[in-house]
């Protein structure tokens, strides 16, 4: 555990500080603890003023006597109250940090969290350029949610045994920044203590570069997957860039607890990241898919996967393929593409909503990168086959002219459906249905609703907008018609 140290005029002597002073109740000393100290400028210091290492740890009581040896490294920047104040204002200072600085009287001792202790140690450290193309590669697997951001859209709650339970997981804060950071959890098999807590097991961060013994880590490429709504595996969702991640499960404390509480539980975390280094992909954008189990050197069911610690080919395709996709490089398809037919008849009002509503589909895909098929003119039973990565998507585009979000299915499309609702679809491709409303108004007034085939163990299969939201009900006619129900 880190310590911070706030004294009025830090004397050292042959490379050691004899500090005086009260440390805080519950505070863990052991041998060899990083130090870091400030001198209160209200007292003629500099603020951050240096660094070290306990040597003689004394038991935390009211006032106690620490023996420090201070280290030849020298803050390469300055720290100071002044400064200190404009790190909070911009939200880059960890929770609770400016507290244990600026609130404490001098001759204090206090223990720092992992996320302190590095901000105060990049102070005596040059900052290394972070690469993704070298980053060590960790996948992290939990719950699906359309936002991550302390809602339960799109919940998927997978295999995991809490969100099976209580009906959300300690995920729904994932993507949601607090004081300029980003705090992830994700399930580690452990055990429950006798107040009913979850106690995880803890990282072998060692596979990630640390030293034995080493709380957390840094620099890490976080990669975030959750279970597919549609087919067996795990989709990317999403990732954090520069990451740190934990040894042991980190409980927010103060106000960080309290925007971390959900459901009257005060939602932990295990890796962490600046906001502006995290992402979160959209449903539509989550298009690289994960070997499934019982493929070798792969995740498998593991919810933490050090990917970096593998060697085998198909882990280094792997890693090559995220690196790829994360730089925003383009991802080769495993799909091939299929031929192009002849054009279907239609009503000369039909046919301009129809292309109007392909049109937009059309663009709403390019725009995320997918590569588009027209297959109109070929009675396949779709319209669209977009590839993007290890996502096949065959696209029936409907286009209405009212507001209505309903449709009607040939007796063909209607077989695609019911293919894709009884997990049968081939080659392991996802249908979809893309409905646009108001296809024919300029500018804006068109809206597109996307909706997949949702499949979670124990429920009954719906489809609903990619987000989670909407159910569309089929009513069997001489083919189908399929409107939306909010709920």
């Amino acid at each position: 555990m880190a310590l911070f140290i706030k004294c009025s005029a830090p004397a050292v002597t042959n490379g050691i500080l004899i500090f005086q002073g009260k440390v805080e109740k519950d505070t863990r000393l052991e041998d060899g603890d990083p130090v870091f100290i400030w001198s209160s400028e209200t007292k003629g210091g500099i603020g951050l003023a240096m660094k070290g290492h306990l040597k003689i740890p004394a038991s935390a009581t009211k006032r106690s006597t620490l023996t420090v040896e201070i280290s030849n490294d020298k803050p390469k920047s300055s720290l100071t109250n002044d400064r200190l104040d404009k790190e909070r204002d911009q939200q880059k200072l960890p929770p609770g940090l400016w507290d244990k600085v600026r609130g404490f009287a001098h001759q204090r001792a206090v223990a720092l969290d992992p996320d302190e202790a590095a901000y105060f140690d990049s102070y005596f450290t040059e900052s290394a350029s972070w690469s993704i193309d070298n980053a060590p590669i960790v996948l992290l697997h939990g719950i699906g949610l359309t936002r991550y951001d302390g809602t339960l859209d799109g919940f998927v709650p997978g295999g995991f045994k809490f969100a099976v339970a209580h009906g959300y997981g300690h995920e729904v804060f994932n993507f949601k920044p607090y004081r300029g950071r980003c705090y992830g959890y994700m399930e580690i098999p452990g055990r429950e203590n006798e107040d009913e807590e979850w106690i995880g097991n803890s990282l072998s961060l060692e596979k990630v570069g640390a030293d034995r013994g080493d709380a957390s880590v840094g620099g890490v490429l976080a990669v975030w997957t959750a279970p597919d709504p549609e087919r067996r595996g795990r989709i990317v969702v999403g990732w954090y860039k520069n990451a740190t991640l934990y040894r042991t499960s980190q409980t927010p404390q103060g106000q960080h607890a309290k925007a971390r509480i959900f459901e009257e539980d005060v939602c932990t975390y295990r890796v962490s990241a600046k906001a502006e280094d995290c992402r979160l992909l959209t449903p539509e954008e989550r298009v690289l898919l994960l070997p499934g189990g019982g493929v070798s050197d792969m995740p498998g069911r593991s919810n933490i996967f050090y990917l970096c610690d593998k060697e085998a080919p198909i882990a280094r395709k792997l890693e090559k393929r995220l690196r790829a996709f994360i730089k925003g490089d383009t991802v080769e398809p495993t799909a091939k593409p299929l031929p192009i037919g002849t054009l279907q008849q239609d009503l000369e009002r039909r046919k301009k909503i129809e292309k109007a509503a392909v049109d937009l589909v059309w663009s709403h895909f390019e725009d995320l990168d997918y590569t588009i098929e027209d297959l109109q003119k070929y009675n396949v039973g779709y319209d669209l086959r977009a590839i993007r990565g290890d996502e096949v998507l065959c696209i029936e585009v409907k286009g209405r002219s009212g507001t209505d979000v309903i449709a009607d299915f040939t007796v063909n499309e209607y077989n695609h459906i019911n293919m894709a609702t009884a997990g049968k679809y081939p080659n392991g491709d996802s249908y979809r249905i893309c409905i646009v409303t108001d296809a024919l108004t300029e500018g804006p007034g068109s809206e597109l609703h996307h909706f997949r085939c949702w499949r979670q163990k124990g429920e009954d299969v719906e489809w609903r907008r990619v987000d989670g939201t909407g159910r569309l009900i089929f009513e069997d006619r001489v083919a189908a018609r399929g409107s939306i129900s909010e709920d």
